[in-house]
């Protein structure tokens, strides 16, 4: 099958590390022989993810799915991220406070994009050399979240190019950011937040802490700023 779609030899060959040995061994072993030519460049052959210790597996029947994630509320893109804090040669052992620390994380980048404003200027040439560097590494996805910060928080770059270079690391990453629209604070976050503001000007700090607390608690953060108070979903 391979053959008739793909040819005699093929660049790329990816699977998980489990189908080293048949499968894989036995497909060089049956092309090579019927065609005497090498039959794959390069193998990429990726970890687990692991449950308690144990591979991701409906025979062990520790698996989830997308609607797992969705019935608690968790965006599938968190679990993306979460794969690419880590190798693909590396096992991960998924839990749920792991994948809520990546989804948080994710929710911090996703503020920081929002916050660029809505201009595109030009993706960072030595950025995007690193970026391309780190992905050509093996896929050395983990190097490349931690690029990604860094344009996020550079503060000798303006906010127009911080944009570009970001949405251009993200045609490989694929975590949504060129979909990424500004959500509306409810009314009631607002409230508490001009609350919050006059309890700090009358230097009354305990009140505006209890009223921070709240915004935490509803599923938002504040931040003051030298433009004013800046809202953000958690």
């Amino acid at each position: 099958m391979a053959m008739k779609n793909l040819g005699e030899e093929i660049d790329l060959h990816t699977g998980g590390v489990d189908n080293i040995f048949p499968h894989h061994e036995n497909e060089i072993a049956q092309s090579e022989g019927a065609t005497g030519k090498p039959f794959v460049k390069y193998w990429m052959h990726n970890e687990w993810v692991l449950v308690d210790q144990k591979k991701m597996a409906k025979s062990f029947n520790n698996f989830y799915t997308l609607r797992d994630l969705l019935e608690k509320g968790i965006n599938p893109l968190a679990y993306r991220f979460w794969l690419l804090m880590g190798h693909y040669r590396t096992k991960m052992n998924f839990n749920w406070d792991a994948l809520e620390g990546a989804e948080t994380a994710l929710k911090r980048l996703y503020g920081l994009y929002l916050g660029l404003g809505d201009e595109v200027g030009s993706v960072h040439q030595e950025y995007q050399n690193k970026f391309k560097e780190y992905m050509e590494d093996d896929l050395d996805t983990p190097r490349a979240l931690s690029l990604l910060w860094d344009v996020a928080k550079d503060e000798n770059m303006s906010d127009a190019d911080k944009k570009a270079t970001i949405l251009d690391f993200d045609k490989v990453l694929g975590l949504g950011f060129e979909n990424l629209k500004e959500e509306k604070i409810p009314e009631e976050i607002l409230k508490l937040a001009d609350e919050r503001e006059e309890a700090r000007k009358n230097k009354d700090f305990k009140k505006s802490d209890e009223l921070r607390d709240k915004i935490n608690s509803l599923g938002y953060d504040v931040k003051d700023t030298s433009e004013g108070q800046k809202i953000n979903k958690i």
